[in-house]
């Protein structure tokens, strides 16, 4: 989750682009609609380490936008 994401993230974990210098913002915005609410904001790219292993370019959404549904 990007870290503009506000109160809807609580106390998860988000990312930080500008704590990268090899972050990409591709500027294709998505919207996925689920049924317990719509996610929506731009696609990107960056380098990722994990447990030794190096990915570069790796695609992923930054959410600026959710909104969950509520059921009555």
């Amino acid at each position: 989750m990007s870290s503009a994401c506000g109160a809807v993230c609580g106390s998860s974990s988000t990312y930080d682009p500008t704590a990268s210098s090899t972050f990409q913002n591709l500027s294709t915005p998505f919207e996925i609609v689920y049924g317990s609410g719509t996610a929506a904001g731009y696609l990107a790219e960056d380098t990722v380490e994990m447990a030794g292993f190096l990915v570069q370019k790796q695609g992923f959404g930054t959410l600026l936008y959710i909104e969950l549904y509520a059921y009555i």
